[in-house]
C-alpha cells in the first residue's frame, strides 16, 4: 500500500482485530492527503470513524503522522491518537455552496416563526421562573406531534408547532443535571393528563429523559488546563450526541447551560467556539438544540456572560415576571413575559403575556392581553 508494509507486519505486531487492521489500512492510505490538508469530506468522516477504532491508552507521543500511526497501531497511547485526530481535522475541508437555479427550500421550523428546526436556541429566565417546565411542555408537545399543531394553546394562534414536527411527533432527548427522573414523571403526568391534553401519553415513548447528575459537563477545556482556555467536547458530550444520534433524535434540551458549559461564559472566542461547535452538529443531525441558561443578577441582559451568547444562537427567548415578587396575593396570578429577544429568520421580537395561576392544586398558566390587565383573551395551561 503506497509502498508501506503491510499492517499486519507493523513492527513485528500482530493486529487485534480485522476492523482494526481496516481502519489502520485506510489510515494509512490517506497519509499523503491528511499531510496535505486535502481531505474531502467523505474521507473526512472514514477518517475520524477509524480513528476511533484504533483505541485508547497511555504512553509517551512521537512525532510526525506516520510515526504516531505506528505507534497507535502497536501500543495505542492518548497522546498519538490526539495527534492523529488533530492532522485529520486539519485536513478536514472547508463547507462551500455555489449560487444555482434550484428554487430554496422551505424554512424548518420546531414551533413556528420561533424555533428553527437543526439549530441553536436559548431559553432565558430566573431561578424559578418555569424554563425547566416550560420547556419539558415543549418536549412532550414535539414528541406528541398532533393534528392541532398545539404545545402550548394561545389565543391568537402564535406558539404553534412548526412544519418540521410531524402528526404522530418525533423523538426528543431531554437532559437534566438538576431533576432526577421521577420528578419529570410527576410533571410528564400533569402535562398529559391535566394541563395539557393536546399532548397524547402513548407517543411519550418519544421522550428520553437523560439523567446528567452527576455526569459532568459536556463542554470544557482539557483536564488541568485553566478555565480560559480553549475548550472541547467532554465524554459527557460525546455520550449525549450519540444518545441522541442512536434515538434520531430531532430536539435536545440541555438545562441548565451553567452546568453543561465549564469554559469562560465572558470570553466571546469561547462563547463563539462552543455554540458553532453544536450548531454544526444540531445541523448535521437535524437535531434542535435548546440551551436553558439563568439570566445574570443585575442587568439590563436577558442573558449571563459574552454577547456573544445573543450573537451566535440563532433565536433567543426570554421568561420574565413583569410584577413584583410578592405584590400578588396569596391564590392569585403572577404577571409574566414570554418573549422572542432575537430570531434571525423572522421579524421583529414577539412576546406572549402570561398570568401565573396558583388559585387551585392545578398550577397553571394564563394568557391575558398584551396590556398584562386581568381579562384573558384565552387560557393554555400546563405544570410549572
Amino acid at each position: 500500500m503506497n509502498g508501506h508494509d503491510t499492517i499486519s507486519n507493523l513492527e513485528g505486531e500482530e493486529l487485534i482485530s480485522t476492523a482494526h487492521q481496516q481502519a489502520l489500512e485506510l489510515l494509512f492510505s490517506l497519509e499523503e492527503k491528511i499531510e496535505g490538508g486535502i481531505l474531502d469530506p467523505q474521507e473526512y468522516v472514514d477518517a475520524l470513524r477509524a480513528l476511533t477504532d484504533v483505541g485508547d491508552g497511555t504512553g509517551p507521543a512521537p512525532s510526525g503522522y506516520r510515526q504516531n500511526l505506528l505507534s497507535a497501531a502497536t501500543q495505542p497511547d492518548r497522546a498519538s491518537l490526539q495527534i492523529l485526530k488533530n492532522a485529520i481535522e486539519s485536513a478536514r475541508p472547508i463547507r462551500t455552496a455555489r449560487w444555482g437555479i434550484q428554487q430554496p427550500t422551505s424554512r424548518k421550523w420546531l414551533v413556528e416563526d420561533w424555533l428553527p428546526a437543526g439549530r441553536v436556541t436559548m431559553l432565558t429566565g430566573e431561578g424559578g421562573a418555569g424554563k425547566s417546565r416550560l420547556a419539558l411542555q415543549l418536549a412532550a408537545g414535539i414528541a406528541s406531534g398532533g393534528e392541532d399543531r398545539a404545545w402550548l394553546k394561545a389565543p391568537d394562534g402564535i406558539l404553534q408547532l412548526g412544519n418540521a414536527v410531524p402528526e404522530d411527533g418525533m423523538p426528543v432527548v431531554f437532559a437534566s443535571w438538576e431533576d432526577e427522573p421521577e420528578e419529570f414523571y410527576r410533571r410528564l403526568n400533569q402535562i398529559s393528563g391535566k394541563a395539557a391534553p393536546w399532548v397524547k401519553p402513548e407517543r411519550l415513548e418519544n421522550l428520553t429523559i437523560a439523567n446528567m447528575m452527576g455526569e459532568g459537563p459536556v463542554w470544557a477545556p482539557a483536564q488541568g488546563s485553566h478555565i480560559s482556555s480553549m475548550a472541547e467536547l467532554t465524554r459527557s458530550g460525546e455520550r449525549i450526541r450519540r444518545l441522541c444520534q442512536d434515538r434520531d433524535a430531532r430536539l435536545l434540551v440541555i438545562d441548565p447551560l451553567a452546568a453543561a458549559y465549564a469554559s469562560q461564559e465572558n470570553s466571546r472566542g469561547l462563547v463563539r467556539a462552543f455554540v458553532s461547535h453544536w450548531d454544526d452538529w444540531a445541523q448535521a443531525n437535524d437535531c434542535t438544540v435548546l440551551l436553558l441558561a439563568h439570566p445574570p443578577k443585575s442587568s439590563s441582559y436577558s442573558y449571563a456572560g459574552s454577547t456573544d451568547w445573543l450573537g451566535a444562537v440563532r433565536a433567543l427567548w426570554n421568561l420574565q415576571r413583569t410584577d413584583q415578587p410578592g405584590q400578588e396575593q396569596k391564590g392569585t396570578a403572577g404577571n409574566w413575559k414570554l418573549s422572542s429577544i432575537k430570531g434571525n429568520y423572522r421579524g421583529p421580537g414577539e412576546s406572549v403575556q402570561l398570568r401565573w395561576d396558583a388559585s387551585n392544586d392545578q398550577l397553571r398558566w394564563e394568557a391575558i392581553s398584551p396590556e398584562g390587565n386581568t381579562s384573558a383573551r384565552g387560557r393554555y395551561d400546563f405544570d410549572s
